[in-house]
């Protein structure tokens, strides 16, 4: 989308009467036009940018109202074009008079109404905000989530990332130097050099995107219950091939098993089959309990199966509890929303499992930001790992350069720091009228 045409938009709910309404202007490529329309609605011809400036509202030289104007240049305004702002007291009538006034007599310019979200499309095309800003926004006003809480996450990432690239180009620029001028330096100043790179890779490394790594390509699915409760048969099931050993009789599987699948062809998954955990602890299931203990902890999502006989307890959020074999008894007996009933017998008892388990993936990894970078990561992980190497190997640090410029522009590309990448426009009209 070219940001030629000027576009125009009530700011505040047009079906309610409100206390002050808002219209907004911006002027595309038009160089003149908010100066035109400046003149027109107000007789005035200058206002300070930036400054609220108070004046009548005039449409075809008759007062309707008085309000308060605000000029921003393209350099200081939120779409990156100039913009006007009028502010009236909130009447319907108001506010469509100025709109179809302005329409009527700059249409001949290209002015029209904005489309939904048009305002903050702009701004993204013209690199005022980035991609991180734009699903902030998103969360905010098409999702409604904590808006104080998203804005967090965005600041806090964004402010790492700009840390990390600033770090990486200072790195490249001590190694030129180090090797421009290398007789004019010592041992001390080289392992200092190492010592930076080290220290940044394991940044990036350790670098959460809600609450997730970002260089976590797998998904750990943890399998766990008490012994005969059907952890097997649903491993099974899951990776669509026996490779568990089922049984009636208790204790049937004595080792951790993993199997790693692909969810949608797109989703990396570590499924985990334990051993029945304990229900006593001799001595004899201290190390099986141990070894369970270490899967629950690094696990990202725990299936908890139980017999209808159990109830479960554990309500922490990466937790699915399942009750199995409801074939053997009454389902009205069980009378709990917060679980899944499941018998792995029954093929047709699965769906409501896998719909949820899909959806703890989807809120866990968030689709639409890291699977869409999915390769970017893998690349950016194995190119830390041969800078890592080489230091190892004691290579010539020039060699280093090249992939630290690698990695700057892949997380450049999974960021989207540049804003190089192309949201389609349909993305943007799920925002309201004005914004």
């Amino acid at each position: 989308m070219k940001t030629i045409h000027p576009i125009i938009s009530e700011t505040t709910l047009t079906n309610h009467t409100t206390g002050i309404a808002g219209i907004k202007i911006s002027a595309g490529k038009h160089n003149t036009i908010i100066k035109e329309i400046l003149k027109s609605l107000t007789k005035k011809q200058f206002i300070f940018p930036r400054l609220a400036t108070y004046s009548k509202i005039y449409i075809n030289n008759q007062a309707i109202d008085d309000g308060i104007i605000i000029f921003f240049n393209k350099e200081n305004s939120y779409t990156g074009e100039d913009t006007l702002e009028i502010f009236t007291h909130g009447n319907k009538r108001i506010t469509s008079s100025i709109l179809k006034f302005c329409v009527a007599k700059y249409s001949k310019h290209g002015l029209r109404k904005a489309q939904r979200g048009e305002f903050i499309e702009r701004a993204y095309l013209n690199k005022k905000i980035d991609y991180l800003e734009v699903k902030r926004l998103e969360n905010i006003l098409v999702k409604n989530k904590n808006p104080i809480k998203s804005l967090k996450t965005s600041k806090i990432l964004r402010q790492k990332i700009k840390t990390l690239l600033k770090n990486i180009f200072n790195i490249r620029l001590c190694i030129e130097n180090y090797v421009n001028f290398k007789h004019t330096h010592d041992k001390q100043y080289k392992q200092l050099i190492i010592s930076y790179i080290k220290l940044w890779l394991n940044k990036i490394q350790q670098l959460k995107h809600k609450k997730i790594n970002i260089l976590k390509t797998t998904i750990k699915i943890a399998i766990i219950g008490h012994e005969n409760v059907g952890k097997s048969t649903l491993f099974n099931k899951l990776i669509n091939k026996n490779k568990s050993l089922c049984d009636n009789f208790k204790g049937t599987t004595k080792n951790i098993i993993t199997k790693v699948i692909r969810i949608n062809k797109q989703i990396k998954c570590k499924i985990i089959d334990t051993p029945g955990y304990p229900k006593h602890t001799p001595n004899k299931n201290n190390k099986i309990k141990k070894n369970i203990n270490k899967v629950i902890a690094s696990s990202d999502i725990i299936l908890n199966i139980h017999t209808p006989s159990e109830k479960p307890k554990n309500n922490n959020t990466k937790v699915i509890n399942v009750i199995n074999k409801i074939d053997t008894i009454n389902k009205k007996l069980i009378n709990n929303s917060k679980v899944i009933l499941l018998s792995c017998k029954s093929s047709g008892c699965y769906n409501n499992l896998y719909s949820k388990l899909l959806a703890k993936i989807y809120k866990l990894i968030s689709t639409k930001y890291l699977i869409a970078h999915h390769k970017q990561r893998k690349y950016l992980k194995s190119y830390i790992k041969k800078i890592f190497k080489q230091l190892k190997n004691n290579s010539d640090l020039i060699n280093i350069v090249d992939n630290l410029k690698i990695i700057t522009q892949l997380i450049i590309n999974i960021f989207n720091v540049n804003n190089t990448k192309k949201i389609n426009t349909d993305f943007f009209r799920k925002f309201c009228i004005g914004k």
